[in-house]
């Protein structure tokens, strides 16, 4: 895959959005990178959903024809350093009932190596929190995650590498 192709080539059809890129544009690709390596960028970008499809026709006889090359909302959104409005759009909110959290905790402390009384006695106090006590735990536990990222960064890699598939 030709990463410099590809981005040529999306940002020519972005300069030409909402309409396809001009022959000239298409010529000029052409005469740089030959019409083999264009083929294959082009279907590629075509296939990630990048450009609209039919930016190039392949027959049944296997002869190859450029169509329209036109740049999808996608297109323009990959090619924006932020992101674009995708970046916008696509935002995951993960929210936790505090009920999971408690008995996340819970568990957690069940499993360390503290005598049982001091055991008994956290898990007790973190199940009489109310939702801003587990909230600002929560909130502690995870500076303390980000403070000591290496360790977070290993923690996390050893969890994915052990993770089912």
């Amino acid at each position: 895959m030709n990463r410099n192709l590809q981005q040529e080539i999306l940002i020519q059809a972005a300069e030409a959005y909402p309409l396809a890129m001009s022959d000239e544009s298409l010529e000029e690709l052409r005469r740089n990178f030959g019409d083999e390596k264009l083929v294959r960028e082009l279907k590629y970008l075509e296939e990630s959903k990048l450009l609209h499809h039919e930016s190039i026709i392949i027959g049944i006889d296997n002869n190859i024809s450029f169509g329209i090359i036109k740049i999808t909302n996608k297109g323009l959104d990959f090619i924006q350093s932020d992101g674009g409005i995708s970046a916008i759009l696509n935002v995951v909110t993960v929210r936790f009932e505090s009920d999971t959290l408690t008995a996340l905790i819970a568990t957690r402390i069940n499993e360390s190596d503290l005598p049982e009384d001091d055991r008994n006695k956290l898990v007790e106090a973190v199940k009489e929190l109310p939702s801003d006590g587990i909230k600002h735990l929560m909130t502690k536990v995870l500076d303390k995650g980000v403070e000591n990222i290496p360790n977070l960064v290993r923690i996390i890699s050893d969890t994915l590498n052990n993770i089912p598939s």
